[in-house]
């Protein structure tokens, strides 16, 4: 088992990342963390679920209060619109269809909109990674953002905006920062000034931050260009460090190391908790046994743990659960084929019996002209046999039948 050296990823469609939209500091926390909990081979929007413990976390909240606090943020959440610009024209939709509080668990599911599946699900092409330990640790909405924009263009090395644009896309009323150095102070520095911070150890948290070029038209500064900047960061990974960006309680050893293993085998890190909190740690270790056992025998196709993710999902423990439902869908696959072939021969006898009523229904002389016809059809090699055992032999009868219909 290698060690784990990857936080939580959030991955977004480009389209997504420049899209209009207003979110809180901790309402993009709480969309990244469920958006990390996405499995890259999902095909659908599941419930993602969050231990209230862990939201406390997300949002850097007491956790006497997370009730409240939680339950006001997912009122917001509910209400929040974003705007994704489509090649017909733009779509207004929102960031969650539901929020589902689970008393007895201690937790909340939620499940993204629907129409947001095109650019959260399966990505191949024309998206961007984020680290959430990275975007959970900025203070300002905006450098949030700015980031994933920054992030978007890393390997380009700089991005060019209107400010204009810019503003629109960060979500800015257009009476606000209307100056602009006061959005260069309130807006822009604050983003460098975050991307810039250092923990205790002189590290940089962040793995990029920016120099930035102003241009002018006239007198006016109308467009910024952003020269991206790569920094050697020190990442502080979640779980494993009680001074992480989401300070959880140190787990129990056994728990730790499941929660290992599944990171390990392709579950995003907060969805490998949430299945922990809820099957518990002796079913949780079954499933992996049995995925495990699997994977020996090289019976999983996919090695980047979407067989894994499914059999957490629908709680399948071992081979009785698995095995069954495999062999339940043969058994009805074969009643349904044996069924079938039941009503094909049975038409079929029935349309020979009738193909049979108007073969005896003819003139005499009509039947031995359809009789000759087929015997010269034969090839000389069974023509024998057939003038031997006539048309009513098992050997010819279906046969015959069958190049009679063409002239009854």
């Amino acid at each position: 088992m290698s060690k784990i050296d990857k936080s939580p990823l959030i991955v977004q469609s480009n389209k997504l990342v420049e899209s209009r939209y207003t979110l809180s500091v901790g309402e993009q926390r709480l969309v990244f963390a469920v958006a990390s909990m996405i499995h890259p081979d999902d095909v659908d929007f599941y419930p993602y679920e969050i231990t209230i413990r862990d939201l406390a976390s997300i949002l850097n909240i007491d956790l006497n209060n997370a009730y409240r606090d939680a339950d006001k943020i997912t009122d917001q959440l509910m209400q929040r619109v974003i705007v994704i610009s489509e090649d017909d024209g733009p779509l207004k939709v929102g960031w969650v269809s539901s929020c589902k509080y689970n008393n007895k668990k201690g937790s909340i599911s939620f499940r993204f909109d629907p129409s947001l599946k095109p650019y959260l699900l399966q990505l191949r092409r024309d998206f961007t990674q984020s680290k959430l330990t990275i975007l959970a640790q900025f203070q300002s909405i905006y450098s949030i953002r700015i980031y994933q924009l920054l992030k978007q263009y890393r390997k380009i090395g700089h991005r060019e905006f209107s400010v204009d644009e810019l503003k629109e896309i960060l979500g800015i009323d257009k009476g606000k920062y209307v100056q602009f150095k006061q959005f260069r102070a309130w807006v822009l520095n604050q983003a460098k000034k975050e991307f810039e911070k250092k923990d205790d150890a002189g590290f940089y948290q962040c793995d990029l931050s920016f120099n930035l070029e102003t241009i002018r038209e006239g007198r006016k500064i109308n467009r910024v260009k952003f020269i991206i900047v790569n920094q050697v960061y020190q990442e502080t990974l979640p779980f494993m460090d009680t001074k992480s960006i989401f300070p959880v309680e140190p787990e129990r050893s056994s728990e730790k190391e499941l929660l290992e293993k599944l990171e390990y085998f392709g579950i995003p890190p907060l969805r490998a908790k949430s299945h922990i909190n809820d099957l518990g740690e002796e079913k949780t270790q079954q499933i992996l046994d049995y995925y495990n056992d699997r994977l020996a025998a090289g019976k999983v196709d996919k090695k980047c743990g979407a067989f894994l993710a499914y059999l957490l999902r629908e709680k399948i423990t071992g081979k009785s659960g698995f095995e069954a439902d495999q062999e339940g869908a043969k058994k009805k696959k074969k009643t349904l084929e044996r069924n079938r072939k039941f009503e094909l021969e049975k038409a079929a006898e029935k349309r020979f019996s009738e193909l049979e009523i108007k073969f005896l229904q003819k003139d005499e002389n009509y039947r031995d002209e359809i009789v000759q016809k087929f015997e010269s059809s034969l090839h000389p090699v069974v023509l024998k046999s057939f003038r031997e055992n006539g048309v009513n032999s098992i050997q010819f009868k279906e046969q015959f039948l069958e190049f009679a219909d063409e002239y009854l």
